[in-house]
């Protein structure tokens, strides 16, 4: 199970969040944790994503009925103080729902392939430093750039694509921020795009061997 947890500036120092977590679910339950900045505007917020290990007969519970929340809705809910985390239960509720919102014959990338943008979009741009943390910021592609999609998923349907652009070291800095570049601990960069959009802006050109 995943819980997700975002905490704004001037809230609870982390020790304290963790030391609840560990109250609640069992220290023996708690295994890690990944830091990820997020640009809310004039603040910044703080999602944390705490793995907690489960079973391995542990099933999901289905679904309410009606249920129509997205990812998005839900750390908004915790954005604005109506819940405190999104429990794993509710965030593949989510998933599934903006699947069943995906077009008829989308076509979900697969590792190691190659495709190419149509025509300039924008893209997710994920900074990865070497520490328990890392940032995100927006960039843009430029038609005719060839990516390779990310392997290492385990979803068969994704709702988000991962890939590298394959003039990575050309690209890296019109899409990381020169101050980012500057972190002693940066590391690399990673980009990514709902897959609803990839299919709209990108063509595959070379598949997996």
């Amino acid at each position: 199970m995943m819980l997700c947890l975002i905490k704004h500036r001037g809230a609870s120092p982390v020790s304290d969040v963790l030391a609840d977590i560990q109250k609640h679910f069992g220290r023996e339950n708690f295994c890690s944790w990944n830091f990820i900045n997020v640009d809310e505007g004039s603040y910044m917020t703080l999602i944390r994503r705490i793995h907690v290990r489960h079973q391995q007969n542990a099933m999901s519970k289905p679904a309410p009925p009606g249920w129509n929340k997205t990812i998005e809705d839900l750390f908004e809910e915790i954005k604005q103080g109506k819940r405190l985390f999104s429990t794993g239960d509710e965030l593949e509720w989510a998933r599934d729902y903006e699947r069943s919102l995906l077009p008829s014959g989308i076509v979900f990338p697969r590792g190691k392939q190659i495709w190419e943008s149509l025509h300039e979009c924008d893209v997710l741009v994920h900074y990865i430093f070497a520490a328990p943390a890392s940032d995100c910021g927006t960039g843009r592609l430029a038609a005719g750039e060839r990516v390779r999609i990310s392997e290492g998923t385990t979803d068969p349907k994704p709702i988000a694509v991962s890939f590298l652009p394959l003039r990575y070291g050309e690209l890296q800095g019109g899409l990381v921020p020169a101050d980012v570049l500057r972190e002693p601990l940066y590391t690399n960069y990673a980009l990514s795009v709902k897959t609803a959009y990839f299919n709209a802006h990108f063509r595959l050109v070379e598949d997996a061997d």
